[in-house]
């Protein structure tokens, strides 16, 4: 595509900072590191069959007026903006690693407490994955921004 670099496609946002590492290019398809592969899921089967139902918040408006009407709110989460909100410490700096299952268990173990009451809680499901530690990364991140979604969408996190 004429691009020298993927790093030349990142948003200035995505760029890596003195706290964190650089996102993953959402056009990249091969490697380890690979987020376009579930990008093109995401665009194809939940966003391309209700795009005239489609909202992009924050730029269609507030969030609750957004959710309350009929459609698709779209949110982009930051995985590290969803740590902080859970008050989790992994990946680069934190001597933890997402690959690895004793990590992922260790950084997530108390979750199970923030979540045992309350509007958001565990099924039982879930929980046996959050002890556990998740079968992959992928698990493990998928919960942590599902999570930080509903804090934010409940009023509990901004």
């Amino acid at each position: 595509m004429g691009c020298e670099s993927p790093s030349k496609l990142l948003r200035r946002c995505d760029r890596k900072t003195l706290i964190g590492a650089a996102a993953e290019c959402i056009f990249s398809t091969l490697g380890g590191k690979q987020v376009g592969s579930g990008t093109i899921v995401g665009w194809r089967d939940v966003i391309a069959p209700e795009l005239e139902h489609v909202s992009i918040w924050p730029f269609d408006g507030d969030l609750q007026p957004l959710l309350g009407q009929p459609g698709i709110t779209i949110a982009e989460i930051y995985l590290g903006e969803a740590y902080s909100h859970l008050g989790i410490c992994i990946g680069t700096g934190t001597g933890r690693r997402k690959t690895s299952h004793s990590d992922r268990q260790a950084a997530s173990r108390h979750l199970l407490g923030r979540f045992a009451s309350g509007v958001i809680q565990f099924s039982r499901a879930a929980k046996s994955w959050v002890e556990w530690g998740f079968p992959r990364e992928d698990d493990f991140d998928a919960m942590v921004r599902l999570l930080s979604m509903l804090l934010v969408v409940t009023g509990q996190c901004s």
